[in-house]
């Protein structure tokens, strides 16, 4: 009978042309070395990365994950011109994850969640009387909610550098009493933003008093905030209620 054999071909013999116009299906685990390329002969990486993916187009490249390839169920990452898109087909939540957490989504109405953004809300839990001539940090007693637990001791650490919002409410009686001035503030490391009063603009016989202020205060990673009162002449000032709050979150 014939001889039955089996020839292996030499190593970098095979080219490309030797292949027919048809799906091809790779190995288990293929290790590719180097760039590789879809739609180029030349894949190259630009951003100093050691290996890349290059997928080329005249008009647009794209990359799709899909779900036993259903038409709708797909994710999008491609590229047209100068713009760049990130695609969900389907009607589900486009989610961001960082260390195995989600920390971002969008869902299929556009309503972006980030529900580990830094924000907080802290009361004034209890009265207090208040020397005058003296700058006072207002105690919060109650929080209400800490979300990056980065309110303590009635200061607000900033985690990152950022735009943050910061809003005050002071809410007192007998602020008048014949003081020169009354100043209540939010003192960032760098900045002071204040509400002045003059206490001739108020009633003598006005018992509740309410004073606001709010910014949006640029803030370097672990500069600080929080609440002063300052009445200068006059008597003590009374009665800092539990409609005094501060709060604050990261914008960006």
């Amino acid at each position: 009978g014939s001889a039955i054999q089996t020839v292996t071909a030499p190593a970098g013999s095979i080219v490309s042309g030797q292949f027919a116009n048809a799906t091809l299906a790779l190995p288990s685990g293929l290790t590719v070395v180097g760039n590789t390329g879809i739609g180029t002969t030349s894949p190259t990486d630009t951003n100093g990365f050691s290996r890349a993916l290059d997928v080329n187009g005249s008009s647009g490249a794209a990359v799709y994950t899909r779900t036993n390839g259903s038409a709708t169920n797909r994710t999008v990452f491609a590229n047209s011109g100068t713009d760049g898109y990130v695609f969900n087909g389907g009607a589900g939540t486009l989610r961001f994850y960082t260390n195995a957490t989600q920390h971002m989504s969008i869902d299929s109405t556009g309503a972006v969640s980030k529900p580990n953004q830094p924000a907080f809300l802290a009361f004034a839990s209890a009265n207090s009387n208040l020397a005058i001539d003296t700058a006072h940090t207002v105690a919060f007693g109650t929080e209400v909610y800490d979300q990056n637990a980065d309110f303590s001791s009635n200061i607000f650490t900033a985690p990152v550098t950022g735009r943050y919002f910061l809003n005050a409410n002071f809410y007192g009686t007998t602020i008048v009493n014949n003081a020169n001035y009354f100043w209540f503030y939010i003192e960032t490391s760098n900045r002071t933003y204040s509400s002045i009063v003059d206490p001739g603009t108020l009633s003598e016989s006005s018992s509740y008093h309410s004073l606001h202020v709010s910014a949006v205060a640029d803030m370097d990673a672990n500069d600080t905030a929080k609440v002063i009162v300052y009445q200068n002449g006059g008597s003590a000032l009374s009665d800092l209620g539990g409609g005094t709050f501060f709060s604050g979150c990261l914008l960006a």
